[in-house]
């Protein structure tokens, strides 16, 4: 017997990958150009750029991320919008934790933390205090959604 509700089937991990790859670029571009006053709200922004050195490369590499503040660090979540991998910028960060951190034009330099135990699920409250609708992405995601702090090294 057939459901009545309609079921949604997840597009193929490669579209997704393709359509985020290439939306992407022009975003961090405009993030860069105007200092992420089209994303932002000035210092109640939501949205960072991380830039962390590649891990086979040795380049520079930059994302944008949805994040939340917690005192003077950040926490991002390495969701990659439910992905079954995890983000290049989660595995460069792994390699090496030190990273920058742009914020409406304000540079940090940052360590990046694995919380774990009641750490890590206050931040988990915290994210998803902001972003609703990541406890479905979680739910759809074939692997854990690391947490990450980012802690400010100039302090």
């Amino acid at each position: 017997m057939t459901s009545s509700k309609a079921e949604t089937l997840p597009l193929p991990q490669r579209a997704v990958r393709r359509v985020l790859a290439a939306s992407a670029r022009p975003h961090r571009w405009l993030y860069q150009r105007y200092g992420g006053r089209l994303l932002n709200r000035g210092e109640d922004s939501s949205i960072l750029m991380l830039t962390t050195t590649g891990r086979k490369s040795g380049q520079k590499r930059s994302a944008l991320l949805i994040h939340v503040k917690d005192g003077d660090d950040f926490i991002v979540v390495g969701s990659n919008w439910g992905q079954d991998k995890p983000p290049a910028w989660l595995l460069n960060l792994q390699a090496d934790p030190e990273a920058t951190v742009t914020v409406a034009r304000q540079e940090h330099q940052v360590t990046a933390q694995w919380p774990e135990g009641a750490e890590q699920e206050r931040c988990w409250a915290l994210l998803t205090e902001q972003v609703t609708q990541l406890p479905q992405v979680a739910e759809h995601a074939n692997r854990e959604l690391p947490v990450v702090k980012l802690t400010r090294n100039n302090r």
